[in-house]
């Protein structure tokens, strides 16, 4: 067994001979690091970056105290015909590579498949939330963190719940036609589709979830009751999806609680 550290170099070939031969079909892998993997999800509170907070120039400054800290921040997707019915397999990258132009918050138009270290430049454009929890937690630990960062704005729990939990608590599992101005990012289980289901099996050491507004007063309201069933079988069903697809089923969940809302 490795020890959660690194960096490792990693060779992974398709095939070799039996007869001790040259190997074919080989990749090579440098500055591997074996550590957690945390993710974070939800909505627009989830989404706000490190530059946003009140004190983000001193926040940034820590980064380089972090050498271990690796960043992924998944790809928002264009869905307007409401489409991505079944799980993707494949994630279509990280947006902290964006281009100029494609500001945080905004689907990017050249994600790349790769972690990034944590610095000043991509943690500026990375979850506040997400950042600042896992570099708090990793201040007395010592070993590898990955955060992936897969949240969208504006959007309800029933678009990141998948179909079993949408039935185990009697939602709709199609209501495109009721959503505002047709925005189908809030169709039911198209985000969990499109960028929860992409990582499930990476062995989640843990999820923080802030979401909650969407489902208030803003499109999508549902009682405290109705959320309540959604939020715990959405949990259950991401660590079900973990485990059927080879990660580990203790996936500890930090849930940030909005405050009271009248609107």
């Amino acid at each position: 067994l490795l020890d959660a550290e690194g960096p490792y170099s990693l060779e992974l070939c398709s095939s070799t001979s039996r007869s001790g031969g040259a190997r074919s079909g080989c990749v090579e892998a440098d500055n591997v690091f074996f550590g957690d993997v945390i993710l974070c999800s939800g909505q627009s509170n989830m989404e706000r970056d490190v530059d946003y907070v009140y004190n983000s120039t001193a926040e940034i400054a820590t980064v380089d105290d972090f050498p271990l800290l690796r960043l992924f921040q998944i790809n928002k997707p264009d869905v307007p015909n409401c489409g991505v019915h079944d799980p993707q397999l494949e994630l279509d990258g990280s947006c902290l590579y964006q281009p100029d132009g494609d500001g945080p918050g905004n689907p990017c138009s050249q994600p790349v498949k790769r972690w990034v270290e944590a610095n000043t430049t991509w943690v500026s454009r990375f979850s506040a939330i997400c950042y600042l929890s896992a570099r708090d937690a990793l201040a007395s630990g010592g070993h590898a963190v990955g955060l992936i960062e897969t949240d969208y704005g504006g959007t309800p729990i029933q678009a990141w719940s998948p179909p079993d939990a949408l039935e185990a608590c009697g939602a709709p599992l199609d209501d495109c036609d009721v959503e505002p101005g047709q925005n189908c990012s809030g169709y039911p289980s198209v985000l969990f589709n499109r960028m929860v289901a992409p990582v499930m099996g990476r062995g989640m050491r843990a999820v923080i979830w802030y979401q909650g507004e969407a489902n208030s007063n803003e499109g999508f309201p549902l009682a405290r009751d109705a959320y309540g069933c959604l939020m715990t079988a959405m949990g259950q069903a991401w660590r079900k999806a973990s485990l059927a697809a080879g990660g580990g089923g203790s996936t500890a969940w930090v849930i940030v609680q909005i405050s009271a809302w009248f609107g």
